[in-house]
């Protein structure tokens, strides 16, 4: 099988020392087995990252990512500067991730891995070395307390520091082969998760895949506390009294049993944060879409109405004064004379706002009537 580069070894070192260790009877093969689990989870990681990256459907989904921006662009809809930025990032980041194996081993395999186990050492302020490398310290100073030939302590007191020994490297190392496990089989699908971030029904699957990684994260932890509550006690039976060491030890059995039970559902947090990942509730919803701008119609200003009135005004008082001259030709034309107080009558200007057409036509009809009754008169 080819390893990834820099593994190759971490194998040696198991094959060549972790083995003859546990058989010399050195209790520390903590960090080679680790190695060896390492190894086939880079393997299992690498394989299924080459095995789904490389297919052509990674290139078929961002296609359709850009297809339905340009869909809808064509529809009318609007694209902000924060949505054309935030696509251009999801598919730089889904590329860097899903074509360069360097890229995806930096930023999420070695984080993934390494991080967790640095960065609890690092915020609980303990000393220098390894979490690995002080179990196996630890996993020996138990071995030499519990040895057939120590006759500092009595046979019972040894036995106990020999299952103590046992449950907390039982502990131990499948806390952290069970946290490997489980980071090496979501780095293997990380390509599928990676291309969630291209739609915005599938990121839910992204953040529960974030989330089951981040859960691992808590195991170090844990375990860091555990060392540094087991390791005082352990350090203190070179000080003490054996008279007086039968009250230490129960004391130290019962820390590793505590811890151990944490440990153990830790680790069940972690499975079931892994099987957490489901489809997520907003993919059921409607996805929402750009809005685009409603036709408006166009308003008029107070300028142009002032203008509509005062032009209706002139045509309707151009009407009636048109009404008017003619009703005076027909006067002039007419062989006989108007007194003169009906033809100031007929010549004064009457209101035009207050008339409507109908109003109007009934006046010109009684000045008719009125021109008629006085011919009639005079003949």
């Amino acid at each position: 099988m080819c390893w990834p580069e820099g593994m190759a070894p971490c194998c040696a070192r198991w094959r060549d020392g972790g083995l003859r260790a546990f058989v010399a009877g050195g209790w520390r093969f903590v960090d080679p087995v680790l190695a060896s689990v390492d190894c086939h989870v880079a393997g299992m990681a690498q394989a299924g990252w080459s095995a789904l990256g490389a297919q052509g459907w990674l290139t078929g989904l961002m296609v359709l990512a850009v297809a339905g921006v340009g869909y809808r662009l064509a529809l009318g809809h609007r694209l902000g500067l924060d949505g054309a930025l935030g696509l251009v990032l999801r598919l730089g980041l889904v590329l860097a991730l899903t074509t360069q194996w360097a890229a995806w081993e930096a930023v999420v395999y070695r984080m993934a891995l390494e991080a967790p186990q640095d960065w609890a050492l690092a915020l609980m302020g303990e000393q220098a070395g390894g979490l690995v490398q002080r179990l196996d310290n630890l996993s020996s100073a138990l071995s030499a307390w519990s040895a057939e030939g120590q006759a500092a302590l009595p046979q019972d007191l040894r036995e106990a520091l020999r299952s103590t020994q046992e449950v907390m490297l039982a502990g131990a190392l499948g806390a952290l082969v069970a946290q490997r496990l489980v980071l090496g089989v979501l780095l293997g699908l990380g390509p599928v998760f990676a291309a969630g971030l291209l739609f915005a029904g599938t990121r839910g699957l992204v953040l529960g895949w974030l989330r089951a990684m981040l859960a691992g994260a808590v195991l170090p932890c844990v375990l860091v506390v555990e060392l540094g509550v087991v390791e005082p006690l352990v350090a203190g039976l070179n000080t003490i009294d054996p008279a007086v060491a039968g009250a230490q030890v129960p004391m130290l059995q019962a820390c590793v049993w505590g811890f151990g039970l944490a440990l153990l559902l830790v680790a069940g947090g972690v499975g079931l944060a892994a099987m957490a990942l489901r489809w997520p509730d907003s993919a059921h919803a409607p996805v929402p879409q750009i809005e685009a701008p409603a036709p408006q119609a166009p308003a008029l200003s107070e300028h142009r109405i002032d203008r509509l009135v005062q032009a209706f005004t002139r045509s309707e008082r151009a009407a009636v004064h048109g009404s008017r001259l003619a009703v005076l030709r027909r006067t002039d034309a007419a062989p006989h004379v108007l007194p003169l107080g009906q033809q100031a009558r007929l010549m004064a200007p009457e209101p035009v706002l207050s008339a409507s057409p109908p109003a109007a036509s009934q006046t010109r009809q009684s000045r008719r009537s009125a021109l008629a009754q006085h011919r009639d008169r005079k003949a």
